[in-house]
């Protein structure tokens, strides 16, 4: 039987570099291998995002998540994308699993603090502690086998695996416990230096900027001293990620710890090679974009198939667990 994978998104906007390095670049290289799903998570993004502005975008964004993954090197005929609030049972699947995690290991996730930090807020939604166990719930619904993620996010699919493992033992089920994948280089700073690359942070290099975009982008990129030990050099460690010919990468990185002057060549060089990564994704882009048609399908179907798959688990968690059934 082929092993299933999932990745997923928020829908919040446009795709970055960061998304691309954080979970995408790893997906694209396995997927071949697998049965794969990537999930728009609506309702993850309500934990921070629930204003009535932010919902009445989410149609769009997750059109353009659709857009801008297959113009990443997803192959639309190999991954069904869906939008997770359309499939009902996920929400049912969350509530049965949510008891089997105690709130303390809920307020233990690391990611938690960071995210409250990075977006400002002072008292915690409930949904925002919770988010791991619907994370959970996500892979737990499609069976998932393989979960690529970011760093910031290993210990949700820690926690993921606790709770698949107590489903097993204490209703004898046999669901699959997923294996987290995760790349040494897979996070990537914002061009501030200063953070990770975020929307929220506006601070991203997004797939679909164009060449004077980027251009201007590099121009605006502090430049920093290889003696100042308390940041990187966000040129220096985009070449080290972006460029494919790593002795270029590696030559300049030399010369630059040696103290000698390339901050001209290495900002050109990197406006190179950020191009030579876009062109091909900037060409695919334009063939859904014009297209509009071709997205909505691949949403509609996609989340309807996977309702089904979803659907299935659920029944089966049911039987396992032995809820009852009072309208047979």
């Amino acid at each position: 039987m082929t092993k299933k994978m999932l990745t997923g998104v928020r829908p919040t906007g446009l795709l970055h570099l960061g998304h691309y390095i954080g979970a995408f670049k790893e997906y694209i290289h396995l997927q071949p291998q697998y049965e794969n799903f990537l999930i728009i998570s609506d309702l993850h993004m309500l934990t921070t995002r629930c204003s009535k502005e932010d919902i009445a975008v989410v149609g769009n964004n997750a059109k353009n998540i659709i857009i801008d993954s297959i113009a990443m090197g997803i192959d639309p005929h190999n991954t069904t994308f869906y939008l997770q609030s359309n499939i009902p049972e996920l929400t049912y699947i969350f509530v049965l699993i949510q008891n089997l995690i105690t709130i303390g290991r809920a307020k233990a996730t690391p990611s938690l603090t960071k995210i409250t930090r990075e977006i400002g807020i002072e008292n915690l939604p409930l949904g925002l502690l919770a988010y791991p166990v619907l994370e959970a719930g996500d892979i737990l619904s499609v069976q998932a086998d393989i979960v690529p993620v970011g760093k910031d996010n290993i210990d949700h699919i820690s926690m993921t695996q606790e709770i698949i493992d107590r489903i097993n033992k204490t209703y004898g089920a046999d669901f699959p416990i997923p294996e987290c994948i995760s790349e040494d280089k897979n996070f990537v700073i914002g061009l501030d230096g200063a953070e990770k690359m975020s929307k929220s942070l506006n601070n991203t290099i997004f797939i679909r900027d164009n060449e004077n975009v980027i251009e201007d982008k590099i121009s605006q990129i502090p430049w920093v001293s290889p003696q100042d030990t308390s940041t990187v050099n966000p040129i220096i460690e985009y070449l080290q990620i972006f460029e494919e010919d790593k002795r270029i990468a590696l030559s300049l990185r030399q010369s630059y710890f040696d103290g000698q002057d390339v901050e001209r060549e290495a900002r050109e060089q990197l406006n190179v090679t950020l191009n030579t990564l876009l062109n091909p994704m900037r060409t695919r882009v334009e063939k859904y974009t014009s297209n509009p048609e071709l997205v909505d399908e691949i949403l509609k179907d996609g989340t309807l198939k996977t309702r089904e798959r979803v659907n299935e688990t659920l029944e089966k968690l049911k039987n396992c667990m032995g809820m009852y059934n009072c309208c047979k």
